[in-house]
């Protein structure tokens, strides 16, 4: 894959922008600074570094997929009102790094619990 200018930016967005961006969001802040950037050139450099293993892609049930530059398993929260996601707080204890089983070997785990956050609670 080539190192090429767009794809360099859009990594640096999903490093900047801590807040689980999805692809749209992502497309709106990089068009800020590259307003000739296409929306299928971000979500194409999407896939292509979430395949390449330097950016993590959190699919959300029934809501657009996260992307995350934090490539360590850990869990995630979901607000079920405005739809943010956040690195979970609390270590999933329940869930070994890796196991075994006669039929299965686990590499890692992705793990979105919904809820309602602070803000949307009040």
């Amino acid at each position: 894959m080539r190192n090429t200018l767009q794809r360099t930016m859009i990594l640096d967005m999903v490093k900047s922008l801590k807040t689980h961006p999805s692809a749209d969001e992502i497309y709106a802040e990089v068009i800020k600074k590259a307003p000739s950037v296409s929306r299928a050139t971000v979500y194409r450099n999407l896939a292509n570094l979430s395949e390449d293993g330097l950016i993590k892609r959190i699919a959300v049930a029934n809501a657009p997929d996260r992307f995350d530059f934090n490539l360590s398993n850990h869990s995630h929260s979901r607000c079920s009102v405005c739809g943010k996601v956040y690195d979970h707080p609390f270590k999933i204890s329940f869930l070994p790094e890796d196991w075994e089983t006669e039929d299965f070997k686990a590499t890692g785990y992705d793990l979105v619990i919904n809820g309602v956050c602070s803000d949307c609670k009040l």
